[in-house]
């Protein structure tokens, strides 16, 4: 008699499940059978294998209404062991191998106006023992001293200019031109995310005070290296590190990480319907956390009644992924949901 046992970890949102396992005479008796479930919060509850053991090397599990795929199988002699998660990975939740850009104080690095930095404990020392950490420091990379006077943005909220605060000197043109040379050098490195400090008048993410002749706050706008960052590369995951701090947005963070570059991996290895429909069953319990309506959107498009052509069928896919991708949760998200965020256009593919 041969026996299967299987055992596996599952995310969705914020409940993670740990399989029991069990044991069969042969991988098709399993379908239909009731697996107990054993939920992170001490809940138990029951699911229901509905996909291939063996012949697809991973399986479907069907835990209430949904449909969950676990990571793919390893056979090993008689006993198949499932991956522990979607993708392997340690306490940080990045899976191994990644390329992370990050502002260079949060690092630990002395770059800062007065000499000093802004290191954070969880990037520098727990990220970077999973990922390859870039750090990046516009200011001083583009030849500014440590230290040095403060700079603020300043003029039009929609294309701020970069000076100092106490001379008002116009750093714009210098920042720019070394911008231009760095965009071309991070494209080498193959970059899966960015990590920017906040508030910064050159990495702010989000809106960053932009103040008016007269020293009054007249708009905001994004960082002079952020804001070209983004729009050089659009479909970039990108964060500030206090989005590190919250626990659900630190999730839609890795899950947008790991999700585009699966993605990427799944165009390289050409474009069929069976290599989609493979990609989709990988993703769909990580994206159900971003936007379950755009995902059922997806699967609709892999039932058996299209007929797009596999071209037309792809960029129906990533649109809507590209969209799902884009939400990302707020810190009232538990009460709001997740809300979309518009990201600069980009082209079809890889970055």
């Amino acid at each position: 008699m041969a026996a299967y046992r299987q055992s596996f970890y599952l995310v969705s949102g914020q409940e993670c499940f740990l399989s029991i396992g069990f044991s069969v005479q042969d991988p098709a008796d399993a379908y239909g059978s009731t697996l107990p479930i054993a939920s992170r919060r001490g809940r138990l509850r029951l699911g229901s294998v509905v996909g291939n053991l063996v012949d697809d090397r991973r399986a479907a599990l069907k835990v209430g209404r949904s449909v969950v795929y676990t990571a793919e199988a390893e056979c090993t002699g008689c006993e198949l062991h499932m991956g522990r998660r979607y993708m392997q990975r340690d306490d940080t939740g990045i899976p191994e191998g990644m390329c992370i850009g990050v502002s260079a104080c949060l690092l630990g690095y002395k770059v800062r106006y007065d000499g000093g930095h802004r290191r954070k404990a969880f990037i520098a020392d727990t990220l970077s023992r999973q990922a390859h950490l870039v750090p990046v420091c516009p200011e001083v990379e583009c030849g500014l001293p440590v230290p040095r006077e403060t700079l603020h943005l300043a003029g039009d909220p929609r294309r701020p200019r970069l000076v100092g605060t106490a001379t008002g000197r116009d750093r714009t043109h210098r920042m720019t031109t070394w911008v231009a040379r760095r965009l071309q050098q991070l494209e080498k490195e193959n970059l899966d995310a960015f990590i920017f400090k906040k508030k910064s008048p050159s990495c702010g993410l989000m809106p960053v005070k932009v103040f008016s002749a007269a020293g009054q706050v007249a708009g905001r706008g994004q960082g002079v290296f952020a804001e070209r960052f983004m729009a050089h590369f659009p479909r970039l995951p990108a964060t500030e590190e206090d989005g590190l701090n919250d626990p659900r947005q630190r999730e839609n963070f890795i899950t947008r990480i790991v999700v585009l570059k699966d993605w990427y991996k799944t165009l390289s290895g050409g474009r069929t319907r069976e290599r989609l429909a493979d990609f989709h069953g990988r993703t769909v319990l990580p994206l159900r956390s971003l936007s379950p309506q755009l995902v059922r959107e997806m699967g609709k498009l892999l039932l058996p009644g299209e007929n797009r052509c596999c071209s037309a069928l792809y960029r129906a896919y990533e649109a809507q992924l590209m969209a799902a991708l884009r939400f990302r949760p707020t810190r009232c998200a538990s009460l709001c949901g997740n809300v979309a965020v518009n990201d600069h256009p980009g082209k079809v593919g890889p970055p």
